[in-house]
């Protein structure tokens, strides 16, 4: 959120300075007056892009905290007949998860996971598509979860059809070279958002499906579901 305020602020900066500075650049010389132009067709370009971006990034986030404040709502009433619906329970519950399934990915060691996953996810991720190995990761704690939302619920009186959804952002740390002086361990971080799905199973929630593939119709698409 802190980023997002301060692209905003930044972006925002820009938008006025720039002209300014163009207007006073046009009342000097000739040559000037051209650059001026030219920078000014330029702005007005990069202002539509930015705006455009902008527009998008500002619907994803509104609808993004408006799916989060419903299914706060909901969770609040849920909690009260079934501990189970616990709102810090289940982001930590999706973050935890989530570490365990990126790190039987890169260590290929899945004797934890399916404490975590359901056993359709488990047998279409860890039994069908990977050979199991060690593989050399040289980055301690490869990612970094930045935000967990909780976007979408299905409370059913039949706790064994309840579900929910959970938004989690932040960085994928990855090794790209050692410095040729100091020997350090150079890394790059690429950013990561995903929606993961969990399922009701035995009074555990459990990792049912990952999706990266993120955008405005996915987040509206997230149930809001409670049954009486």
């Amino acid at each position: 959120m802190k980023k997002y305020l301060y692209s905003v602020f930044v972006f925002s900066f820009f938008l006025f300075v720039i002209p300014y500075l163009l207007h006073s650049l046009a009342n000097e010389e000739p040559v000037l007056v051209e650059t001026a132009n030219f920078l000014n067709t330029y702005n007005s370009v990069i202002n539509y892009v930015s705006i455009a971006l902008g527009t998008s990034s500002g619907l994803f986030l509104s609808l993004l905290l408006f799916k989060e404040r419903k299914t706060a709502a909901i969770i609040e009433k849920a909690v009260k007949r079934d501990a189970a619906w616990d709102l810090y329970y289940l982001k930590n519950r999706a973050r935890l998860a989530f570490y365990q399934f990126y790190d039987a990915l890169i260590e290929r060691d899945f004797s934890v996971v399916p404490n975590f996953l359901t056993q359709s996810f488990y047998k279409e991720f860890f039994q069908e598509n990977l050979v199991p190995g060690v593989t050399n990761y040289e980055v301690v704690n490869p990612i970094e979860i930045t935000d967990t939302h909780i976007i979408g619920v299905e409370d059913k009186l039949d706790n064994t059809c309840d579900s929910y959804t959970a938004y989690i952002s932040g960085y994928i740390i990855c090794p790209r070279d050692h410095s040729s002086i100091s020997n350090e361990l150079i890394v790059d971080k690429s950013s990561f958002k995903v929606i993961c799905s969990f399922l009701r199973e035995k009074d555990e929630w459990k990792l049912n499906d990952i999706n990266d593939k993120v955008n405005l119709l996915k987040l509206l698409k997230q149930k809001l579901v409670y049954e009486e």
